[in-house]
């Protein structure tokens, strides 16, 4: 059996010679690569499937993605490294799992949620959508893009959220969601119900704790609720005073409070502010002022009345004045 190497027989094969380099090497918006993935020698297809299918899963994309386009372009590359070997692959053969696509509003989320935003192109690209399609699901998620007469829902929820548009120097623009959660969408039964509540109960000190039990409460039809407390409830005593205290809570319209992630981020950015206005420390700032994101370098810190003022350091006369709710980030230098 006569042993190859990889990289010749990948590069001869490969159905678009062009793009060898960005699938054996990786590139910037793919860091994936080949090269690490398969054995440096090969003597028939079946040597590199492994590597293939490890590549194919690492592979950072949307399900849908992966599916409409890099799949059928892997399997067409190993008919074609099976014919380099003279074997046969039989019309029949799966190398790879499918990726199933999930909700296109949940997948749309998610790239929305990457930090460093995204334009409308690639939101079409990687959705499999028109670009109409995109423009209308961008201003249907934040109606303050434009108007729109659809509304985007999961399960049977309208769902809003927060996006920011950023222009870029060459007048193109970018996407992003300042909320990183991913939308969690469950369609749980009785004992799924239970179970949950049942494990919430464990932490009844927790705010948080109270405040999930109360958000999946209220939700819950009288049918639901009685089941739930018969079922789970009956012989689980720290269960039934969970129940009883959220209960109590939400009728008499007391507030379930506590630090959200953003307000914690906030505090901490309150202190760091502090910081650098009473050490006199430079830092870098990342912005956003009127939806636009503002990256600031080798700024000096100067406290108002009302607010902060960040002032460059190489050109004094170039300062912005801003609030906490501003600041995304802040590095200290």
């Amino acid at each position: 059996m006569t042993m190859l190497y990889t990289e010749n027989v990948l590069r001869k094969t490969i159905p678009k010679k062009k793009e060898f380099n960005r699938y054996w090497n990786g590139s910037g918006d793919r860091p994936v690569c080949l090269k690490t993935r398969i054995s440096p020698t090969i003597a028939g297809y079946r040597d590199a499937l492994a590597g293939f299918e490890d590549y194919i899963m690492s592979y950072a994309a949307s399900p849908a993605y992966k599916e409409r386009v890099v799949r059928p372009f892997i399997i067409e590359w190993i008919k074609r490294i099976a014919d380099y070997f003279g074997e046969q692959v039989t019309e029949s053969e799966d190398f790879f799992p499918h990726f199933i696509r999930t909700d296109k509003t949940v997948e749309l989320l998610k790239l929305l949620q990457a930090r460093e935003g995204i334009s409308k192109s690639k939101l079409q690209e990687e959705l499999g959508v028109g670009y109409k399609t995109v423009q209308n699901d961008l201003r249907a998620l934040s109606p303050s893009l434009g108007k729109v007469d659809q509304e985007l829902k999961i399960g049977g929820h309208v769902i809003r959220v927060d996006i920011k548009e950023k222009r870029l120097s060459d007048n193109s623009k970018e996407y992003h969601s300042p909320n990183t959660v991913n939308p969690l969408i469950l369609f749980p039964n009785v004992m799924m119900t239970g179970k949950l509540l049942q494990s919430l109960a464990q932490d009844t000190e927790s705010d948080v704790a109270q405040y999930i039990g109360a958000d999946i409460w209220i939700q819950l039809t009288e049918y639901y609720k009685e089941r739930i407390r018969s079922v789970y409830a009956e012989h689980d005593e720290q269960l039934t005073d969970f129940l009883d205290m959220i209960e109590y809570r939400i009728s008499h319209g007391h507030v379930f409070g506590f630090l959200t992630e953003r307000e914690m981020i906030l505090d901490n950015l309150a202190e760091e502010l502090l910081r650098a206005y009473k050490g006199n420390r430079l830092c870098n700032l990342t912005l956003i002022i009127n939806d636009t994101q503002i990256e600031r370098r080798n700024q000096k810190i100067v406290i108002l009345e009302n607010n902060y003022r960040a002032i460059s350091v190489d050109e004094p006369d170039d300062y912005i004045d801003f609030i906490e709710e501003n600041v995304i980030e802040i590095e200290l230098c």
